[in-house]
């Protein structure tokens, strides 16, 4: 068998997981374990995992570890498992020792690193290992993770800081994923001005992260406490959309969802061209479907959902459409 054909096994194997198909999963691991390959300890591992079995899971790890120890992604996914079992003390020691590895991706090890010094309540070694990230793909999620710790522990005035001073070193996002790590990071900064009673900064920032991912829960409720607006009769609206957005040279057509308390539809449709991202032409928003009903509760008036862009052509997703 092939790399190529071995790494088809592969593939179908973890869509199998995602399946909760068991049985393939399972009968594909075997073969790459009959190979010998260090898949299958990975995939029969994760396997065992997904149902829950723990232990069968560090099990088989650990004898990959001892059959492939060059396979540095094994000490990453013992971590990992140790990790969500929320064992600090072995995921830690898991995590070193796959950064020992010379070929090991050490920006993802040192994410996950984080996560584990942070859980036990390590948060000068949680923030000096996403410090320590060299790799400029991890940069984006490294700065979203700092941001969100420090803003946990209630260093506001650290996000701001930090965030801002780090954030014009950023490349700019490549995939969905760094996408919504960038609009974290914008929202994050504009959380910290808003504490700070930064009004222009609080929207400057609050825009650039709607503009990264506009479907941010806390995004919208920012956006609509920032300058709060009750009612004694509001409505709940559920609206179907369509519209233009410019896709680099083109113009392209969507659909889109919403959830708005308003006192009418037309001022449901005023809040929400004020929240939408530049690339969305206003004046071409038009209401294919509206569901109404009573809001009980004295709500804030404003967008509460947004979902996904559904497009009405063959234009690829990518950052710029999702944002």
């Amino acid at each position: 068998m092939d790399e190529q054909q071995i790494n088809q096994l592969a593939d179908e194997a973890w869509e199998a997981i995602q399946t909760e198909d068991w049985a393939t999963a399972e009968a594909h691991g075997q073969s790459l374990l009959n190979l010998p390959h260090e898949y299958g300890y990975r995939i029969l591992s994760m396997t065992a995992l997904a149902q829950e079995d723990v232990e069968q899971a560090i099990r088989l790890t650990q004898e990959g570890i001892k059959a492939f120890p060059e396979a540095w992604q094994l000490q990453m996914q013992l971590g990992n498992i140790y990790l969500e079992g929320e064992d600090m003390k072995p995921a830690l020691k898991a995590f070193e020792k796959a950064l020992e590895h010379p070929a090991a991706e050490k920006g993802s090890i040192r994410i996950n690193q984080a996560i584990a010094y942070y859980q036990a309540q390590q948060l000068d070694e949680a923030l000096n290992a996403l410090q320590l990230i060299e790799e400029e793909q991890y940069w984006i999620e490294a700065l979203a993770m700092k941001l969100g710790m420090l803003e946990e522990v209630g260093r506001s005035d650290l996000v701001k800081e930090v965030g801002e001073e780090e954030l014009e070193s950023l490349p700019l996002p490549e995939t969905e994923d760094q996408s919504q790590a960038m609009g974290r990071i914008c929202l994050h900064i504009a959380r910290a001005c808003w504490e700070a009673d930064e009004e222009e900064a609080t929207t400057f920032y609050l825009r650039q992260a709607i503009e990264y991912d506009r479907t941010q829960e806390q995004a919208l409720w920012l956006w609509r406490e920032r300058d709060p607006s009750f009612s004694d009769d509001p409505k709940a609206y559920s609206i179907l959309m369509t519209g233009k957005m410019r896709y680099q040279e083109e113009t392209v057509d969507f659909m889109t969802t919403y959830g708005v308390i308003a006192d009418s539809l037309e001022e449901a449709v005023e809040f929400i061209k004020a929240y939408e991202i530049e690339a969305i032409d206003r004046d071409s928003l038009g209401v294919l479907e509206v569901e109404e009903g009573k809001e009980e509760e004295l709500e804030v008036k404003g967008v509460y959902m947004v979902g996904g862009f559904g497009f009405m052509d063959e234009t690829p997703e990518t950052p710029e459409n999702q944002a």
